[in-house]
């Protein structure tokens, strides 16, 4: 019965989880109502930690790439833009998804990269992994100043090297401008205010040369309808 309702019940997502307890709790192995229940709170956005169980149980049985996919973008956007911290587990997940060769939105990317980029070392799988995933980034001009942090174990793309990438998360739909003046030594330079490009729904970056011994000092500021003024 718990199998039939799991494929054809549909409820909000409190009891959905209900249900999705239940069968766990008979070891009845139906991916349907796992599946159903990811899209429901993907849609609702909710950041309850349930999602992770939930998607955990998913992916010990069929899945559909296209399921994955969306869980992947949804907790990592939420990740690196809303600052939502994901368990270990979707980085382990991910990772072994990277090493089968699965192609993920940017966004997937680029949070793993930067989960990454805060560990003190890293295994050799990782390694091709992050190298590859930097490359690809970087050819289509998504860059980040913590591509650097792999300097010690791979070369990052050589025109990031004297290029200082400041980066700022919000809503997409605001406009972010920079000001800033750069310290050399021969002085500082006048303050310079411009728009930050977007590079992805949310994130917006500005990428200044720098040389070596020099200094940047900023201050970041974001327009929106009900803020016009910053």
């Amino acid at each position: 019965v718990l199998k039939f309702l799991g494929k054809y019940y549909d409820s909000g997502s409190l009891e959905l989880y209900q249900m999705f307890l239940a069968v766990q709790s008979r070891n009845i192995n139906d991916n349907t109502l796992a599946e159903k229940l990811l899209v429901q709170l993907i849609f609702e956005g909710s950041v309850d930690k349930s999602i992770y169980e939930i998607y955990e149980e998913y992916i010990k049985g069929p899945t559909s790439s296209v399921i994955r996919k969306a869980f992947y973008t949804y907790v990592t956007y939420n990740y690196f833009i809303k600052k939502v911290q994901c368990p270990d587990v979707v980085w382990e997940i991910l990772e072994q998804e990277y090493d089968n060769g699965l192609n993920t939105p940017v966004i997937c990317s680029v949070a793993f990269v930067e989960a990454m980029s805060k560990k003190t070392s890293l295994t050799e799988r990782q390694i091709k992994i992050l190298q590859s995933l930097i490359e690809t980034l970087a050819k289509n001009n998504i860059n980040f100043e913590f591509y650097k942090k792999f300097n010690k174990w791979f070369k990052i793309p050589f025109n990031l090297v004297d290029k200082t990438i400041i980066d700022f998360r919000t809503n997409p739909k605001h406009r972010v401008d920079i000001t800033y003046s750069i310290k050399t030594p021969e002085g500082r330079t006048k303050k310079v205010t411009e728009e930050m490009g977007s590079i992805y729904q949310g994130i917006f970056t500005k990428e200044i040369i720098m040389f070596y011994g020099e200094e940047i000092d900023y201050s970041i500021k974001e327009y929106s309808d009900e803020d016009p003024d910053g």
